[in-house]
């Protein structure tokens, strides 16, 4: 981006996905301003909560979910988060990039306290038209997940049991268009 811009260029960065959550937006952005590159950041909405609401799940919801945490689930052995910890916050659970680890993460979730029938979601290519989603439990999550890959979001909490009803009318507004 430097490079293109120094030679007068304006320049467009889209990126799918979240790239100031856990991407490297922030990075970029630093490495603009440290060239004296002008930039602009127009933001979206993060698909930490955009997702799970196609879905239906809200991501807080009274009497069920009082604050969430977005967590990375693709970290390095010495930076990962303490799941444990997180097992005993009471708020929801947005993970992002942890498909590939969620027989761990939920084996330490559980280890933490949570109780394995906790509600739980996990959405590949949310709001595409190949989307895949499997509402479950904790414990049954790695099973329900193993042929997901990425990108996908994993919601875990009781907000998850909200899942269905935006999918159902999306499902309907699909099926009435192709008739």
């Amino acid at each position: 981006m430097v490079r293109f811009a120094r030679r007068g260029a304006v320049v467009a960065r889209l990126k799918g996905g979240d790239p100031f959550v856990f991407g490297r937006g922030g990075e970029e952005l630093v490495a603009l301003r440290e060239a004296r590159v002008e930039a602009e950041v127009v933001s979206g909405v993060t698909a930490g909560i955009a997702v799970p609401a196609a879905l239906g799940i809200p991501v807080t919801h009274r009497g069920l979910a009082r604050g969430a945490i977005f967590v990375t689930g693709h970290a390095a052995a010495d930076d990962e988060p303490d799941w444990e910890q997180l097992a005993r916050c009471g708020l929801t659970l947005v993970i992002y990039m942890g498909v590939a680890r969620l027989a761990s993460i939920a084996g330490r979730l559980q280890a933490g306290g949570l109780p394995g029938d906790t509600p739980a979601a996990v959405i590949q290519n949310g709001t595409l038209s190949n989307e895949r989603s499997s509402v479950t439990t904790l414990e049954k999550l790695p099973v329900a997940a193993r042929d997901f890959g990425s990108p996908a979001i994993v919601v875990i909490g009781e907000v998850a049991r909200l899942a269905g009803v935006a999918r159902e009318a999306r499902e309907a507004r699909r099926l009435a268009h192709a008739a």
